[in-house]
Formats: structure tokens, sequence, C-alpha cells
């Protein structure tokens, strides 16, 4: 099995003792680990952007992971599946019955139908041909998607989107729903674009939810992730946390991570920060993000509202990487079969058109995109399989990056808060990238 070198160590070391001197490198955890135990783990910076007082950041500090909720969402939803209580073909309208309406977007690009200018007075739609299946929700082929058209200039104030709205107290996944098709068409809404958003014919929503194609057809980043997760509640008359607390969670000693900003949480949250366009030096972001009053807080969404340690995601990639090699402890019991593992997890589930789009998507994010190896599985992640070698690898909105790379034996993670998001910061990209090759490079057996 391999393991980091002493000069593996050093040269990660020494790089990082280099980028904290640097103003424009803002707070940040780079950790590794095999199957037999971390390997690797640095924390840099402070809980708060520039202050001292708030604490150093290390391994036990808690970050809004975002889409990295995906993976686990998609374990839970694979061991229902290994228990025979939910099905890869389930129709999701058993479990929500407004999946019985869907709608495709006839537009060229559907993602794309706001501007920063606009909110569009009405929008071409046909129903959809095609049931959409929870199988469909796990490869991201269901056809929900996040819209992506309204450009945000300025990212120094509150996130206005579907994942920022108030929560439905009567019906939570039912609202979300709702809010897909009333405010899905602006991934970041300006006041502006709120005031014509009402004054539309749209105000009260599109007649279905909607869908960038036909399930099964294409790939799409989205709300599925999501949808998925208010499938595991209602297959399992559980909250989302309630399941994943007693299946996940708590076997593998992950007492950090949650859908609540409990004290035992908040007490290590790291906060956000922002890079100012002017002279690219982070400041803290206080502005409204995810609901943080867990009173509030009622429809958990599976693509984004996780909170993590760095020490608790962490350990779950080194579960997968036991469960991989056949090396659990006699006392911890898989969170899904290496069978599962091997055939959904790490497995590309995509047709060529479907692989196309990942790789159009991911062209500013993966290393390896331009070589026409990105495929995505069942787990929620993206499969990288010309990289350094092959791998799945996923991502955070706030910048955070895992990558599991079962051939290697090895996994890592980046944690950071920052925005501008993902993909619109490239020094972020250069920082990870950095790291994960000077990782690799003092790997040894």
């Amino acid at each position: 099995m391999v393991h980091l070198s002493a000069d593996g160590r050093q040269a990660l070391d020494a790089f990082i003792d280099g980028v904290e001197q640097d103003p424009s490198t803002p707070p940040f955890v780079f950790a590794s680990t095999t199957a037999d135990g971390e390997i690797y783990s640095r924390g840099t910076g402070y809980s708060r952007v520039g202050d001292p007082q708030s604490g150093a950041v290390d391994l036990d500090s808690v970050f809004w992971i975002c889409s990295q909720s995906k993976l686990i969402t998609h374990l839970a939803a694979l061991q229902l599946i290994e228990a025979g209580k939910l099905s890869l073909e389930d129709p999701v309208s058993k479990y929500l019955p407004e999946f019985e309406k869907l709608i495709i977007i006839e537009e060229s690009n559907p993602s794309n139908i706001a501007t920063s200018a606009r909110v569009p007075k009405s929008v071409n739609y046909r129903p959809a041909a095609t049931v959409m299946t929870v199988e469909h929700l796990m490869t991201f082929t269901s056809g929900l998607y996040y819209p992506s058209g309204a450009a945000v200039d300025d990212w120094d104030k509150d996130i206005q989107n579907t994942y920022t709205a108030p929560h439905d107290e009567t019906d939570p996944a039912g609202g979300f729903i709702k809010e897909i098709k009333v405010r899905g068409f602006c991934s970041q809404e300006s006041s502006h674009l709120a005031k014509e958003r009402h004054s539309s014919s749209l105000q009260k929503g599109l007649p279905g939810v909607p869908l960038k194609f036909e399930p099964g057809t294409d790939w799409a980043y989205g709300w599925s992730s999501d949808i998925l997760g208010f499938v595991v509640e209602k297959a399992t008359g559980q909250t989302l946390e309630s399941y994943m607390k007693r299946n996940i969670f708590d076997p593998l000693g992950m007492t950090r991570t949650s859908f609540y900003l409990s004290p035992h949480i908040k007490e290590k949250k790291v906060g956000m920060s922002y890079r100012r366009p002017n002279d690219g030096i982070f400041q803290p972001w206080e502005h409204r993000f995810y609901e943080e009053d867990p009173d509030k807080l009622l429809a958990l969404c599976g693509g984004a509202y996780l909170l993590s340690s760095a020490r608790d995601y962490l350990t779950l990639l080194r579960h997968l990487l036991q469960i991989h090699s056949n090396t659990l402890p006699p006392h911890v019991k898989a969170v899904i079969s290496r069978q599962t593992l091997i055939d959904k997890v790490f497995e590309p589930a995509l047709a060529p058109n479907g692989q196309k789009s990942i790789e159009t998507m991911l062209a500013s994010v993966v290393t390896s995109a331009d070589t026409g190896a990105i495929q995505w599985g069942y787990g929620g992640m993206a499969l990288a399989l010309n990289d350094w070698t092959a791998h799945s690898e996923g991502f955070g909105f706030l910048n955070t990056l895992h990558f599991i790379d079962p051939a290697t034996g090895v996994a890592a993670i980046f944690q950071v808060q920052t925005l501008p998001p993902l993909a619109l910061d490239q020094s972020i990209l250069r920082l990870e990238s950095a790291l994960e090759g000077l990782l690799y490079r003092g790997l040894v057996e």
C-alpha cells in the first residue's frame, strides 16, 4: 500500500508555508488518507479570515460542503436499494406526486433562459414523454438542471436562489419543488430580476417540473441529488438527517457532519470569505447563505446543505477505500457493499452524448476534461478517468474539492469557504491542483 514519503511531506509543507504568506490565499485544509489511515493533513489561516482570535483552521474545522453532500445522499439511496426498500426503476412520482407532470423547456439552452438583463415573460415547453425514475436521479440523466443564466457582477451580497429561499413549514419538499418551478430560471437573482420575475406571467411558476431534456437522454448538473434526498425521506419515513445519522454518520464516527448548525458544529465553523476583485485579497463575507436556524431548516437538500469537518469527510473517503481494498476493521460494517461500490460508484454510467455534456460542463474544473475521459456514476461524483490516475472527484459551490483514487489507494480533501464560487476563481483551482500534484509525486510503495 502506498504512503507519503518524508520528501513528499516536506514538499507539501514547504509549498503551504509559502502560499500561506500570500494575503490572496484563503484559509484552507488539505488532507489525504489511504485505507490504512491519514497520511497528511495541514490547515492554514483562521476560521474568520484575518482574525487570529477566531482560532486556527485545522482538521476538525467545519465547512459548508455544498455539492460534496451529493456523495453522502447517493450512498444513502444505494443502501436502500441494497436493502430492497428502493428500486432504480421506481418512478420518482411514486414518492413525490409533483413529478407526475414534467415539462421539457424548449430553448436552445434551458440553463440560460435568464440573463443579467431580463427574466423571460414566457417560456416555451412541451410535456415530457418519459417517466423519471430513481436511476435517472442517481446518474443525473433526469433532465433536472441548475439555472445558470443570471450573471452575477458582485458576489459580496446575499445569495438569492432556490437553495436560499425560505422553507415551506407544511410541505418542505413540495415547497422546494415549487421554488424550482417559480424561481428556477435564475442561479442568483438581483433585485431587478426578482421584480421582473414577479411581473412576468411565470410568477406562479411553470405548470410542471422543468427539465432540460427527456429523462435518460443526456446529462445535466442540477437538482437530482436534492430530489433523491426527498425520495430517501419518503421511502424511509425519516428525515434525511435522521437516516444519515443512524446509517452513515454514527457508524463511522462522523461527529461534526449534519444539516444543522448545532453548537458543537458552530464552534468549529469556518466563516465564508470573499475575494475582492480590485486586489484579490480575501475579506469576511457576511451575507445570507443557507438557512442557519435549525428551527427554520425544513427542506433538507441532499445536494447542497450538509456541513462537515475535514476529518469527518476524510473518514468517509477512507471508509470507501477500505471497502474497495477489503481492509475494513473487523468491528466496522460497510456502509455499502464492495460490489455496489465498484459497479455503481466507480463505474461510468453515461452514454456518449451524456459524457460530452459533462466534459463541457467540467472543462474548467477537472484537469482531464479535455481528454475525452470524464464520466459520471451513481455516486454523485465525476469520474476522472485520465487524471493522475483514474479517480472519482467531487466539488462544492464554495470551492471545496475531494477525490478518491481506488487504483492507487489514496483519497484527499481540500476544504475552503470562498466566493466567487467554483470555476470562477481559477487561483483556487490552481492551488488545489498544485497540492494534488505534490501529493502524488510524494507517494511511494
